[in-house]
């Protein structure tokens, strides 16, 4: 098994590198909420959330990166992105989530 460190948590979930270990998205998806209510600003928490979402996203595109692995980001794929919703207040963000949502339901029919 890979041993993944803090901040490369998100890069062996990117590369599936980590594919035979599916506790790994939910201690990353943990680790995100942790570091989430240690942010003031409400916006910065947004973003926080709608990036760990692209990369669950890209994940889920990779044709590269077992189905099995794929299937589990999907699978998870709500969590940041539910909590996205639940802080936006800034129009900005509320449109760079919209966008996300059209790309996510334009992309992971393709990919899976």
């Amino acid at each position: 098994m890979v041993e993944v460190t803090r901040c490369g948590i998100g890069n062996a979930i990117r590369n599936g590198t980590c594919a035979d270990n599916p506790i790994v998205i939910t201690r990353y998806l943990d680790s995100i909420d942790s570091t989430a209510e240690l942010i003031f600003c409400e916006r910065e928490r947004v973003a926080l959330y709608l990036n760990t979402t692209q990369i669950l996203l890209d994940t889920i595109c990779d044709t590269l990166i077992p189905m099995h692995w794929r299937q589990m980001c999907l699978d998870q794929i709500y969590r940041p992105l539910l909590n996205a919703e639940r802080l936006i207040s800034h129009p900005e963000d509320r449109v760079k989530f919209a966008r996300l949502q059209v790309e996510m339901h334009t992309l992971v029919p393709y990919f899976l």
